[in-house]
């Protein structure tokens, strides 16, 4: 934030321990490790990132920092259309869920409700009706969702999933976690998904893509790990 890497807005979202409701001062800065340094400076400067990193070492701040960035970024410059800037893919609902309660912490103690700078929402199939119309009448900065039910939105013709899609139109973010569970045909069918949604939604190729993993490569020298993982990436991508 000193730096002019951040908004300042970013020091009041990502800190540790904050309480529920309003209240600028709860919790303690948040401190970036020197992976999630990276990532957000590669992002900020519009490039694509793999993160492979241990278990619990902090992958998810390091795609939603910049995302928020951006986000922030946006608004300040006058943009307040509503529309889903961001996707994030989880494998399985379970971690969904997970991450959703994460986010929560961030984007939503601090502030009041309704008081938020940055939206976002799980669309997953395992919401009430009522939830699944908010999003699609009050589309999220983030949508958090998993590949099956994003193919589904893609590619069914019900009115209601069309308008979620019209709603990620010029979509800036695409982010697939836990990358190493997108292999053989599974992994395939993510593939053309992820090709599917830079037609769709990414008409311009503007697309930042982000990939996390604990890991994708064990064998060779750290060099060699890498343009494993690179290829990899790239043929996802």
């Amino acid at each position: 934030v000193e730096k002019g890497l951040l908004d300042p807005e970013c020091r009041q979202i990502f800190r540790w321990g904050k309480s529920p409701g309003p209240g600028k001062e709860s919790g303690q800065e948040l401190q970036l490790h020197l992976h999630q340094l990276e990532a957000l400076k590669i992002v900020l400067a519009g490039g694509c990132v793999i993160l492979t990193t241990g278990t619990s070492s902090g992958k998810s701040i390091s795609y939603n920092l910049p995302m928020v960035q951006r986000i922030i970024e946006a608004r300040q410059a006058g943009d307040t259309t509503k529309r889903i800037r961001a996707i994030v893919i989880y494998p399985m609902n379970a971690l969904c869920n997970s991450q959703f309660k994460e986010l929560e912490k961030y984007l939503c103690y601090g502030y009041s409700k309704g008081g938020e700078k940055v939206t976002f929402a799980r669309y997953t199939g395992q919401e009430e009706k009522e939830e699944r119309e908010k999003i699609q009448n009050n589309p999220p900065d983030i949508l958090l969702t998993n590949y099956v039910m994003l193919e589904y939105i893609l590619t069914r013709q019900n009115p209601l999933d069309q308008q979620v899609i019209r709603a990620a139109q010029g979509l800036e973010f695409l982010v697939l976690d836990e990358l190493h569970t997108y292999r053989g045909r599974q992994g395939a069918d993510v593939a053309m998904l992820v090709r599917r949604v830079r037609q769709r939604l990414s008409p311009d190729n503007k697309l930042i893509c982000i990939g996390t993993s604990a890991t994708m490569a064990s064998e060779g020298s750290a060099e060699d790990r890498n343009a494993v993982v690179a290829s990899i990436a790239s043929k996802l991508f």
